[in-house]
């Protein structure tokens, strides 16, 4: 990591403590794959077109010991970081649906 990394993400003044991982994201138009949650925000990467500031509605999908699980977040765009063919966009997540499917493989 570098300095400027260490130095931005001190800087932040988050609510959570964000974990760095790579869940399935959904969301209306396209598919992505985060880099960060917390269980108030998240950052993905993905495609399409976001606004900051705008609404947003989309699913994360992790693997439990007992098949996935999948949480339905709705939010609001918080920032947004155009990257080559993909974009970086950060979330609020205000509400959580958690569904957890028993068995289910993939």
């Amino acid at each position: 990591m570098s300095d400027r990394t260490v130095s931005r993400r001190s800087a932040e003044k988050r609510k959570d403590r964000r974990l760095d991982t790579a869940l399935l994201v959904y969301t209306e138009h396209a598919r992505g794959v985060t880099r960060d949650v917390s269980p108030s925000g998240a950052f993905f990467w993905t495609s399409g077109t976001y606004v900051v500031g705008e609404p947003i509605c989309f699913a994360m999908e992790g693997k439990a010991t007992t098949g996935k699980e999948i949480w339905n977040c709705q939010g609001h765009v918080l920032r947004i970081e155009p990257h080559d063919y993909m974009v970086g966009v950060a979330v609020s997540i205000k509400e959580i649906d958690d569904q957890s499917r028993a068995g289910a493989t993939s």
